[in-house]
């Protein structure tokens, strides 16, 4: 077996693609070495899963060249993997910008307006603004249309051409407005969805110097007095960069909330639902209780106006079931939660729905205090594909055996053993987040401290004083509660 880039990038490629890569390649226009279409033709011999015993440094050396040595061998393979996996990034962004007409017409018009054919650029324009008026109103459609009024803008600019009807957009364009916009897009989902904590600081920390360099009260106050769909969309879309990037984000999530509750119905139903995502992330990473009620009043809306079923991403959907699930708890909503759970359970896909409703039934019957049913809930449970389903369910189980451990003492040693077996999946690294280690770290060491004064080997706790934002600081309430008893 081996593990080349290159034939992961090919193993991404649909079975009609391998065969017009075959011709790309075999272009001399591209590519004037007839080795590498031999070589390709070579590895296609094993596509789509390219997992086979004879596929081999080895054995493809000996087949590209015979009786030469080795080392030459080596260097040609390294030489010819570098060069096909070059052709199939050159061929999948050709593939890109030709099979989309908005694609090839808008990158057909950037070049000419770079290369100063404005009468050209002029007529393509009017081509690519064509295509945008077929297109049925979406949140893909603005990104497109951004783009291309960049562009355009670009055009106007160099030829002089200052409209006294579009002066304030030339002027926005100047700043770099809208194409500001267009790039931070991707990098403000990337952040809520990412697994490394430490790379999402690296790039908050991108996002908040390139910010630096924009005037955004100047920005916000123009978008707010452009108070057509489009320009409220931006504004919608700089506030959900702001909530990411500030130290001291809580004013711009009372304007995102505002355009929410007050002006939804002033835009599209795919940015009200990245808007009503991005306020639940929000209240769901800082510890005020009142954002954890505003996260639940959020919730609610979502639920009944079935904006989060718009989601596609099945990972998605299984991340936002979870903090739906999360929030009515630890908000004392379980009543709600449980009448509204077929609605929340339809959520899902219907192959995650059975493991689903056993996760629901273990948080429910935990904070009804019916610890036995959360305890048979999580035997049926199925192994969580996930490690943070797996985290989940790891401390729930030992937080309702600590809690019988309470009731009769019977449970204690159940639970010490659960939890050194805790400890045990945490330091041999089947965790991936840091910031998921950090609060298993956490966790191991407040129940630990926890059992030890139930099990009578210490009369005090010292606690960190760092706030367990994934129980809600479940094992500091129990001291205090414990305590208090004595």
């Amino acid at each position: 077996m081996i593990d080349f880039k290159v034939l992961e990038l090919l193993k991404s490629f649909h079975p009609e693609e391998i065969k017009d890569f075959e011709k790309f390649i075999a272009s001399s226009y591209f590519n004037s070495r007839k080795d590498l279409v031999k070589y390709f033709k070579m590895l296609k011999e094993y596509y789509p899963e390219f997992e086979h015993k004879n596929l081999t440094k080895e054995k493809l050396i000996k087949r590209l060249i015979k009786g030469k040595e080795n080392t030459k061998g080596e260097i040609l393979l390294r030489t010819l993997n570098s060069e096909l996996f070059r052709l199939g990034e050159k061929y999948i962004t050709y593939k890109f910008i030709d099979t989309n007409e908005f694609n090839r017409n808008c990158f057909l018009f950037s070049t000419l307006s770079e290369r100063s054919a404005n009468t050209l650029a002029e007529k393509q324009s009017i081509k690519v603004n064509e295509i945008l008026s077929r297109r049925t109103e979406s949140l893909e459609l603005y990104w497109d249309k951004i783009l291309y009024s960049t562009i355009e803008g670009q055009l106007k600019l160099s030829m002089n051409k200052v409209l006294e009807t579009s002066a304030p957009k030339l002027a926005a364009f100047e700043n770099s407005l809208y194409f500001m916009f267009f790039l931070l897009q991707s990098a403000i989902n990337t952040l809520y969805v990412h697994t490394e904590y430490k790379k999402i600081k690296e790039e908050k920390n991108v996002l908040s110097l390139f910010l630096k360099s924009f005037d955004i009260k100047k920005i916000i106050e123009f978008l707010e007095v452009e108070n057509d769909k489009e320009h409220k969309i931006l504004l919608t879309i700089l506030y959900r960069i702001l909530l990411v990037v500030e130290d001291e984000p809580y004013f711009y999530f009372d304007k995102l909330k505002n355009i929410f509750l007050y002006e939804g119905d002033t835009i599209d139903s795919d940015t009200k639902n990245t808007m009503m995502v991005s306020i639940i992330n929000f209240c769901g990473t800082h510890k005020k209780l009142d954002l954890l009620k505003e996260k639940m009043e959020f919730i609610k809306i979502s639920i009944q106006e079935g904006i989060l079923c718009t989601i596609t991403s099945q990972y998605m959907k299984q991340i936002y079931f979870k903090i739906i699930v999360k929030a009515a708890v630890l908000a004392n909503e379980v009543e709600w939660l449980e009448n509204n759970s077929e609605k929340i359970l339809s959520f899902v896909e219907p192959k995650d729905r059975e493991h689903s409703k056993l996760y629901l039934c273990i948080w429910i019957n935990f904070y009804k205090k019916d610890f036995h049913s959360s305890l048979s809930s999580i035997a049926d449970i199925s192994k969580p594909d996930n490690y943070t389903y797996d985290i989940e369910i790891r401390e729930l189980n030992i937080m309702n055996l600590t809690e019988l451990s309470i009731i009769d003492g019977r449970n204690l040693e159940s639970a010490l053993y659960a939890l050194n077996a805790y400890k045990k999946f945490v330091n041999e690294k089947n965790i991936e987040n840091n910031q998921w280690i950090r609060l298993s770290k956490i966790f191991i060491y407040e129940t630990s401290e926890l059992l030890k004064y139930l099990n009578g080997k210490d009369n005090k706790f010292e606690l960190e004083k760092i706030y367990n934002v994934r129980t809600r600081g479940w094992a500091k309430d129990k001291c205090a509660e414990l305590l208090n008893i004595a």
